[in-house]
Formats: C-alpha cells, structure tokens, sequence
C-alpha cells in the first residue's frame, strides 16, 4: 500500500497579507512577526520568506493595505450628507473609532520605513486642499495651513476615543469639529484682514 502526502498548500502573497493585516487589526502591529503570522495561517514560516524577503517587507505591505483601508472611509465619506471638509474629518474619526490597531499603526505608530509623516505624502491630500479652499475661499497655501491645524483637533479627538478617554457621539463629535472650523474660519479671516496671514 502506497500512502500519499496531501499536497502542500501553496500561499499567495495575497494569502499572506490578508493574514498579516487581519492579525494586525486583531493584536496591533507590534504582534506581527514570523511565527505569529505562520500560527495565522496554520502553518510554517517557509512559505512566507518563499514569496517576501523579510519581515520588514511584509510590514511595509501590510502600512499600504491599512493605509488603503483608511482611504476608504475617506472616500465613502465624500458622498455623506455633510460639508465635504467635515466629512473628512468624521471620516478619519471613524476610521480611528472602527479601526482602532489600523489608526494606531498610521497615526499613532512609527512608520515601518523609519520616514517621518508628511501631509504631502497623502494622497487624499489634494481633495482636502480643495475643499477647504471652496469652503473658504482661501489660497491653497492657507487652505493647507487651516488644514494642519484642523488635523491637529481631529488627530487629538480619535486618539482620545482609540484609547478609550473619551466616549463621544457622532452628534457630539460632529458639533465640535463644527465650531473648531468656524473659530479657526474667524482666526484666518480676521488674519487675512489685518495683514498677518
């Protein structure tokens, strides 16, 4: 009698990075290494370093698919029945609120290719640049500028709810990005009128 070894399953690398990502919005980013990853899948570590070269590529794999699931809470918000500018800011909000490990990972992580954050790397960055400057009518330079300041509120508002300080409504969360836009609105056009911006 002649036994025959079932075959082997073979991983894709898409396979492999669904696991990776499915593990890193379960336990965080911090949890993703080889032998974690192969428990995911119920197997080795040799069919991951057959289709990826490190852990660190991997990794930096794995920042692109959060980073694309991030992109489309912002791109979903573009249809809500809100303020464009607005709807990006609950967007990225609830991305931090539904997302919590995949929020930590691009906003509150260090980047897995050690390069510091810059607006200018995001590439929703020109769809918000607009907005702001429809909403306004300010220059693109000051729309940016407003923009760096109303991210800064926002960023502070999903860390506080990612680490569960805070507990806040949609309503609630929506009436205080209302008044930080109009407070700031009146801070750059007052600016503006004086000379100063």
């Amino acid at each position: 009698r002649i036994f025959v070894m079932p075959p082997r399953t073979r991983y894709t690398r898409d396979d492999l990075l669904s696991a990776a990502l499915a593990l890193v919005r379960r336990d965080g980013m911090d949890a993703l290494n080889a032998r974690s990853l192969a428990h995911e899948l119920g197997c080795s570590t040799q069919p991951l370093f057959r289709e990826f070269d490190s852990m660190a590529e991997i990794k930096q794999e794995v920042y692109k698919r959060a980073f694309d699931v991030y992109s489309g809470y912002i791109n979903e918000s573009m249809s809500w029945n809100m303020p464009k500018y607005k709807s990006t800011g609950m967007a990225y909000i609830r991305f931090a609120r539904d997302e919590p490990e995949l929020f930590k990972l691009i906003f509150m992580h260090v980047r897995p290719d050690g390069r510091r954050g810059d607006m200018k790397d995001d590439p929703n960055m020109n769809y918000v640049a607009e907005t702001i400057m429809r909403a306004t009518g300010f220059s693109r330079e000051q729309a940016l500028s407003f923009h760096l300041r109303s991210w800064i509120f926002a960023h502070g508002l999903a860390t506080l709810l990612v680490t569960d300080y805070v507990d806040l409504s949609d309503e609630e969360i929506s009436l205080l990005l209302s008044d930080q836009f109009n407070a700031l609105k009146m801070l750059y056009e007052s600016r503006t009128e004086s000379g100063k911006a």
